[in-house]
């Protein structure tokens, strides 16, 4: 078993690892009042394939919860940190 696990200082870019999948957490706004633009976030672990299809969600409304989730989940995985950088094309997604 992995000694790493997701916590409150990694969740962000840290995720579990197959050779083929991987377990993150996603933040997601939800529109709550249209009239006042209103946004509530959700944390959503999420897993990916190797081409970064989804293939599994589910939301959280606390992210301690998310973790505790990813955790008791996905710990049997590979966990990985992707190096902190700072700046938009440090984002996965570009």
């Amino acid at each position: 078993m992995n000694a790493q696990k997701f916590d409150l200082s990694n969740w962000n870019y840290a995720f579990y690892a197959t050779e083929k999948q991987k377990a993150l957490i996603s933040l997601v706004g939800v529109s709550v009042d249209a009239e006042t633009n209103e946004v509530s976030y959700l944390y959503c672990p999420t897993v990916l394939n190797d081409e970064n299809h989804e293939l599994f969600q589910t939301e959280f409304e606390s992210l301690d919860k998310a973790i505790k989730f990813m955790n008791s989940t996905y710990s049997h995985w590979d966990f990985m940190e992707k190096p902190s950088s700072s700046g938009c094309g440090s984002c996965e997604a570009h």
